[in-house]
């Protein structure tokens, strides 16, 4: 009889056990922590793009310092007809007093050039970088003593940087800054590896080098060496020529 009970206990504990077995294995899977994969950006392809964004900068300075050339040369190129026009104007009433009666057609500048006993033409001529300003003031004396003067020509007026704003010299000056830093930050950013400097200051750099580079010396020693393709050599420390870790300024 107890062998019997025996039995009985030993087939209900080894069921129990077996039934026992899968939940802890389905408890087991609930409890197992998920995991989740995360992609992470190359930074090199951030450098890139900033790298293709400055040539394309480079380009876009080029193309807008040809455009400024082609006014310049039209710009010239008016003032040149406008001074051929007034030395005409000159000739024909010198030489042709008749010419210059006025018309229906013509009623202002046919009176300033009528003949007159005594003719007075000034001219005055001024070139510059990115001007070019042309004044002629013609003054005919009559017998009554009245005296007519010209203001300038419209097309030579039209030219003077006072009544035209910025002219194209200064916008010329603004685009050459513009295209300098941005050429020292590509050339900067290019070679940041042969500083001395953490990745970590990469962008801060990148941001504040004209004012590090007027007041630091140390970093002024780096950038150029960085732009021009050269790694700075350090002689403190045990290691020589090693590089710092810090990348102090």
């Amino acid at each position: 009889m107890d062998l019997q009970r025996a039995s009985t206990c030993m087939a209900c504990s080894t069921s129990h056990a077996q039934a026992a077995r899968p939940r802890a294995q389905l408890f087991a899977a609930r409890a197992r922590p998920r995991c989740f994969v995360v992609a992470h950006a190359n930074p090199y392809d951030i450098f890139d793009a900033m790298d293709r964004q400055f040539v394309q900068m480079d380009r876009q300075f080029d193309a807008m310092q040809r455009q400024m050339d082609r006014e310049f040369e039209s710009a010239f190129s008016r003032a040149r007809d406008a001074e051929r026009q007034a030395r005409e104007a000159e000739r024909q009433v010198l030489s042709d007093p008749e010419a210059s009666r006025p018309s229906s057609s013509s009623s202002f500048r046919q009176d300033l050039l009528r003949p007159a006993p005594d003719v007075d033409i000034t001219r005055q001529e001024e070139r510059g970088s990115g001007y070019y300003r042309y004044y002629e003031r013609i003054q005919i004396t009559s017998g009554g003593g009245r005296g007519h003067g010209s203001s300038p020509p419209p097309a030579a007026a039209s030219l003077s940087p006072a009544a035209a704003g910025p002219g194209p010299a200064a916008l010329l000056s603004v685009a050459v800054l513009v295209g300098g830093y941005a050429a020292l930050t590509a050339a900067f950013n290019r070679n940041y590896q042969l500083t001395s400097y953490a990745e970590q200051k990469r962008w801060l750099l990148l941001a504040l080098w004209p004012l590090l580079f007027l007041f630091s010396p140390k970093f002024r020693e780096q950038f150029s060496a960085a732009v021009k393709g050269e790694r700075v050599r350090w002689n403190g420390g045990s290691g020589g020529g090693s590089r710092p870790s810090d990348g102090g300024l």
